[in-house]
């Protein structure tokens, strides 16, 4: 990606939204656990549903944030996989 000068955009200590992402996720996740024994515990259905419905929200929005959070990892591995298999081709 370049900037309006024509520089490469380079973003630097990109580790450390991944390590909040990855924070974000396991915080709201124990908060979805929490809601999901409040609905085991609830008498009436309503209420379960409210426990189990935002509970599910929150699960799902975990879930994004790891696919966001495994997506550069991913990128870098298969980067270095086309890499090393072109290098090997090169070589033979």
């Amino acid at each position: 990606m370049k900037v309006g000068n024509g520089e490469p955009l380079i973003i630097s200590d990109w580790q450390n939204s991944v390590i909040g992402l990855m924070i974000f996720s396991v915080v709201f996740g124990f908060v979805a656990n929490v809601l999901s024994l409040l609905g085991l515990c609830a008498i009436s259905l309503h209420r379960k549903l409210y426990y189990f419905h935002s509970a599910g929200e929150i699960y799902f929005i975990c879930g994004e944030k790891s696919i966001v959070i495994l997506k550069p990892i991913y990128a870098s591995y298969i980067c270095f996989f086309y890499k090393f298999t072109n290098l090997l081709v090169w070589r033979s």
